[in-house]
């Protein structure tokens, strides 16, 4: 297995100041101090970059995105788009629009090989 040593998730934090955020909220605002321990302890643990300004994200590899808006937001299409995979605040808005617009195909074979290790 490789090693990892970068956080494989990034929170792009930043984008509450975004013109977008004044008409679609995100979920972790409304309660700050319920989320901010659980997000420090996944910072700690290296699974979390937190980019507190666009300059901490300008190389951001991670495959991960996690997403608190409350409806389908520029950031969300832009990660699928990309081909980076949204961990988001599952509000019924995003739960809709991910129903009838976006298919994950993760467990597709091609042999039998493959079909055996799924």
């Amino acid at each position: 297995l490789p090693y990892i040593d970068t956080a494989l998730v990034s929170f792009h934090a930043y984008r509450v100041y975004d013109k977008e955020a004044e008409t679609n909220s995100q979920w972790w605002l409304q309660d700050v101090d319920a989320w901010i321990p659980t997000l420090t302890g996944l910072v700690q643990g290296g699974f979390l970059k937190i980019c507190d300004k666009p300059e901490d994200c300008q190389e951001d590899t991670a495959p991960f995105r996690l997403l608190f808006w409350d409806d389908v937001s520029t950031e969300l299409i832009e990660c699928l788009a990309t081909g980076i995979t949204p961990i988001y605040f599952g509000t019924a808005s995003i739960e809709h629009y991910v129903a009838r617009n976006v298919l994950f195909l993760e467990n597709s074979f091609q042999t039998p090989g493959e079909l055996q290790q799924l």
